[in-house]
């Protein structure tokens, strides 16, 4: 019987609540699942921000996995019960019955490293829960990635617990899904009515896709315009959350190769609705084709985990294939996992057909199990909502490299976007033009008096927020009084960088045009020309205006770019802030000042 959610858990209920921006956190907490699942456990897995916070104090074991986004940031989906537990009027011992571990999944790139998990398992454990083991702060650039962390922790905490019992079968028969023929016909809509409504999602039609970078760069960078379908809306800062899909030609390959029939409808039924709560796979609609369900859900082209063996191997007849499928599962054999999936990157889809006499006996409803759902990519929106009404403008770098060993990988998203062909408007849709997607709110704003200075670091791709940026204030510039309320006094300063003014200064025409009109103040830094300069060069020199600006001004200074970008930055500020503003001698003044503006939200992030 489902447990209501409101029902005091039992000893043996463990719940594992996640939170998670990418999904890699979510897969993670689907793994832990199925593992504790095995082990005898009744299971439920939900995100952190599904879960009444009411009950907290009831549970008796909870996994909490979450990542963290941004510049230190907690993932959408747990900022309710990241905010509740921090709140100071909560009692001492509120949560005194609750034992608990944290599972961190980070990357050590990034300044900021696991700092949402440090933070929730400290104040877990200053409201009275009751640690398990240790914080687990996983890291993506471990040679297994997060797994190199949690896996082993997760041994632990299952002799901890002490409830350990003889499994209940092998995966293959712990089906999470069942898989059955549907009597529903021309079923064209890709997730269900419940998914659309929960995310607002919306769909649209690319009407530009422009490469952006000279065709003799390495780069390939497109500027893709879209035209929504339903009315939408959105501020500069905010995300437009893509759900692409697999390209036809690897659909097909994965077809031919497990033999299914791509015109088959099916209708999929969840066996166990606690598990894994609102789960992308809960929302296939009934009468989806299998080549929709490859095309539009299963990520064949992810790289395989651990747990993607766990399943596998059990299906395979073959002596030789079961052994090394085996291996691939165990902790003994992540050395030959690292060499042979890890290190080439190498695809669901590809190991697939390295295990000929295995695939045979896959069955359909494991597949559901086996491999992870296709994660939405989230992109800054580089247009303003008041400037393109009902568009949505992009600037993406397609990913297409070659691994170590000389293979070629492709980026699922941004190669599907770049596919995408672009028609005459909303009336011209096909299947080849169209995108689905929400809207995710960031605290990435425009401050609300206009005449507040920005400061904008954007290089490369970094400055897609910024335009977005631009265009609104140029807009209310000119509403103000139909003219130009102040043209002799610029509000808004942009530090650009590229690596070669005549392959890769994205906009540059719309810049230069912005800066005559004394909307901007524009400085760009070529990093590949005879003058070599970065954007932490355009700071410094620059740094008694942005010292006077945000001590003076109260300026808001913004960072838009890759993740090791806010190191440098915060390195440059501070050394301004030390030199300029002698009001404290003290080493680290220059480092203090930058956390409290941080902290004050005077200085932002957007990073990736």
């Amino acid at each position: 019987m489902m447990m209501s959610h409101e029902q005091e858990s039992t000893p043996h209920t463990l719940r594992i609540l996640y939170g998670s921006q990418t999904g890699n956190a979510e897969d993670m907490a689907k793994r832990v699942g199925l593992q504790a699942k095995s082990l005898g456990f009744s299971v439920i897995v939900e995100t952190m921000d599904d879960f009444q916070l009411k009950e907290l104090p009831r549970q008796h074991l909870v996994i909490f996995i979450c990542s963290t986004t941004g510049h230190g940031q907690e993932p959408e989906n747990m900022k309710n019960l990241f905010n509740f537990i921090r709140r100071k009027d909560l009692p001492k011992n509120c949560l005194s019955r609750v034992r608990f571990t944290v599972y961190g999944l980070g990357d050590s790139s990034y300044a900021k490293f696991n700092y949402v998990a440090k933070i929730l398992f400290k104040r877990l454990k200053e409201i009275g829960a009751q640690p398990i083991q240790e914080l687990v702060a996983s890291d993506e650039q471990h040679r297994y990635g997060c797994d190199g962390a949690i896996y082993p922790k997760l041994d632990e905490l299952w002799l901890k617990l002490n409830k350990v019992v003889p499994p209940t079968g092998s995966h293959q028969d712990c089906y999470s899904y069942a898989i059955g023929p549907s009597t529903q016909d021309n079923v064209e809509k890709i997730f269900d009515e419940n998914f659309r409504e929960r995310y607002n999602l919306k769909e649209a039609v690319c009407v530009k896709n422009q490469r952006v970078t000279d065709p003799s760069h390495f780069q390939d960078t497109r500027l893709l315009c879209f035209k929504s379908i339903q009315d939408i809306h959105y501020e500069p800062g905010d995300v437009c959350t893509i759900y692409p899909q697999n390209s036809t030609e690897n659909v097909q390959e994965f077809i031919k190769l497990l033999n299914l029939d791509p015109k088959q409808r099916v209708k999929v039924n969840k066996l166990d609705p606690d598990y894994m709560v609102n789960y992308l796979y809960d929302f296939i609609p009934d009468g989806t084709t299998i080549e929709d369900l490859v095309r539009y859900y299963l990520d064949i082209q992810s790289v395989p985990k651990r747990s993607f063996f766990e399943y596998l191997w059990p299906f395979s007849g073959d002596k030789l294939e079961r052994d090394k499928l085996k291996e691939f599962a165990t902790t003994e054999g992540q050395e030959e996992l690292y060499d042979y999936c890890i290190r080439p990157k190498r695809t669901i889809l590809e190991t697939l057909m390295d295990f000929p006499n295995t695939i045979g006996n896959i069955k359909l409803e494991s597949l559901l199990d086996m491999i992870p759902p296709i994660k939405p990519r989230s992109f800054s929106i580089a247009s303003a909502a008041s400037v393109h009404p009902n568009e949505i403008h992009l600037i993406v770098g397609v990913v297409s490299y070659k691994t170590n060993l000389k293979k070629s990988r492709k980026g699922l998203c941004s190669n599907y976007l770049a596919r995408l062909e672009p028609v005459e408007g909303i009336k011209c849709i096909s299947q080849s033009s169209i995108i689905r997607f929400f809207i995710r709110r960031t605290s990435f704003k425009l401050p609300q008096d206009d005449k507040t200075p920005i400061i904008m670091v954007g290089p490369g791709l970094g400055i897609a927020p910024f335009r977005g940026f631009i265009q609104e204030r140029h807009r209310r510039r000119l509403n103000a009084d139909g003219v130009g309320s102040f043209p002799d006094t610029v509000f808004n300063h942009l530090y650009f960088g590229c690596r070669y003014q005549s392959k890769d200064f994205y906009f540059e025409e719309e810049l230069e045009r912005y800066s005559s009109k004394s909307t901007i103040r524009l400085q760009v830094a070529i990093s590949r020309e005879q003058n070599k300069q970065y954007v932490q060069d355009l700071l410094k020199a620059d740094s008694d205006l942005i010292v006077r600006l945000m001590r003076n001004d109260n300026a808001i200074f913004y960072v838009a770019g890759n993740s090791k970008l806010p190191e440098a930055i915060r390195i440059a500020l501070a050394e301004m802030f030390s030199q300029l503003d002698r009001s404290d001698e003290s080493s680290d003044y220059g480092e203090k000042v930058v956390a409290h503006l941080e902290a004050s939200n005077r200085i932002q992030y957007d990073c990736w």
